[in-house]
């Protein structure tokens, strides 16, 4: 998305992933990612969808929780996923 408007932006990216921005009636049990992306946004998320980047803050404190998270992390769901399902190395 782009603007003129930062902050309304940024208000936006940190608004759509949001469980209370979703009418669950229309769209179910909508599930993309929503559990790193309640660990970015620090409240619960029904998927990552979008962040805030504009700032370098910003993009620094996402790819902290986004990729290196302590407790939960995008490389340990991968891990997970990987596990005798689509990837084989070989192992």
């Amino acid at each position: 998305m782009a603007s003129n408007n930062n902050v309304a932006v940024e208000n936006i990216s940190k608004e759509l992933p949001v469980s209370k921005s979703i009418d669950y009636g229309s769209y179910g049990p909508a599930d993309y990612f929503s559990r790193i992306a309640g660990l970015i946004h620090d409240e619960p998320c029904w998927g990552m969808v979008s962040a805030a980047l504009g700032r370098s803050d910003n993009r620094r404190a996402f790819v902290s929780k986004f990729w290196f998270g302590k407790d939960y992390n995008f490389r340990k769901l991968l891990k997970e996923d990987c596990r005798g399902r689509w990837c084989d190395h070989g192992e």
